[in-house]
Parts: structure tokens; C-alpha cells; sequence
């Protein structure tokens, strides 16, 4: 009698998964993954829900729980395009963003790419909504308050409308009230 072997750990999650008919692995998937786990293979079964959701989106499954462990999925394109363009911590690095991201924008409007016209536009209003917060953040200085201030509004404003923000900013630079608050302001 020949011993059928013992599947890995790897392989349970993923025989679970099917198992379960899950096409689409959230939060709640994963739990139910490791109690499975657990129920299947005892207290060597307990594992962590960034190892689940990894194995699973190396096995081309649709995960969608976010965890600093969890690896993106290769394939995303727009979030490599996207990586490490957002930043806020002084107007220059803002317009510097912005301008990677108007970039972008225009790139997937010329392909016809909505979802890549899409995704900017919510890396933008993920800019305007942090900087937001922390221009309503009382531990910070009052100047830096108002820098955050001006910041989101930027964002704001090019995400309603991207065509005329160039000019716009370029205005708003050379006003007497953004020189005496901000001074000289190049671009980056």
C-alpha cells in the first residue's frame, strides 16, 4: 500500500482556496483559510495572513488585503508606474509629484488607458486627502500647517482639472499673498 503524500502547507492553502470557491481573497478569506489550516494540520497549521496572501498571489489568485508583507503582485503595472510618486513633504516635492503624475495621466489619455487616467487621478486625490489631514494636525507648526494647506489644494485642483493647472500654478507662484507666505518658489 503506497502512502499518498502529504500535501505542504503551500499547496493546502491553495487546495482551500479552490476548495472554498473563493475569487476574490480579502481579510475575511484569509481567516478562514487559517482556521482550515488549523482544523487540517493542528497547531503547525497556525500561520500569518501576509504568508496566505502571498502564496496565493504567487498562485495568480485575486487578493485584495493590504499588509506591509504582502508583495504586489508583478504584474501590476500601474502600481509599479505609480510607486514612489506620491510625496508631500514640501511644495517642491509636491510639484515635482504632480508633475510625475500629470505625466502619467497624459500618457494613458493619449493610449485612451481610462484605468490608467483613473489611477492617477486617485493618487491625487490620495495626495489632497493626506496632505489635508495634516494640514488640520495641531501638533504641527502653523507654517507647515499652511504649507500642507496649499499642497492640498494643488492637488484639488489639478484633479479638477489637469488641462489649465500648469498655468494656474504658475500664477498662483508669482501672486503677492503665495510670495509673502511661501517666498521664491521654483520649480523642481
Amino acid at each position: 500500500m503506497k502512502d499518498t503524500p502529504v500535501p505542504s502547507k503551500k499547496e493546502l492553502i491553495i487546495q482551500i482556496c479552490e476548495e472554498k470557491g473563493f475569487t476574490v481573497v480579502r481579510r475575511k478569506e484569509i481567516e478562514l483559510i487559517n482556521r482550515a489550516l488549523r482544523e487540517r494540520l493542528g497547531p503547525r497549521g497556525e500561520t500569518t495572513a501576509s504568508y496566505i496572501a502571498n502564496v496565493l498571489i504567487e498562485a495568480g489568485k485575486d487578493v485584495r488585503y493590504r499588509d506591509i508583507l504582502v508583495k504586489r503582485r508583478a504584474d501590476d503595472r500601474y502600481a509599479q508606474l505609480f510607486e514612489g510618486v506620491l510625496s508631500f513633504k514640501s511644495l517642491e516635492a509636491a510639484e515635482k509629484s504632480l508633475r510625475e503624475i500629470d505625466q502619467l495621466y497624459h500618457k494613458f489619455k493619449a493610449d485612451g488607458d481610462r484605468v490608467g487616467m483613473a489611477r492617477a487621478q486617485l493618487l491625487a486625490t490620495t495626495g489632497w486627502r493626506r496632505a489635508s489631514i495634516m494640514a488640520k494636525n495641531k501638533k504641527l507648526s502653523p507654517s507647515v500647517r499652511h504649507e500642507k494647506e496649499e499642497i492640498a489644494h494643488w492637488f484639488e485642483l489639478w484633479n479638477e482639472n489637469p488641462e489649465v493647472f500648469w498655468d494656474w500654478l504658475e500664477l498662483r507662484k508669482k501672486s503677492q499673498k503665495f510670495q509673502k507666505q511661501f517666498g521664491n518658489h521654483s520649480a523642481p
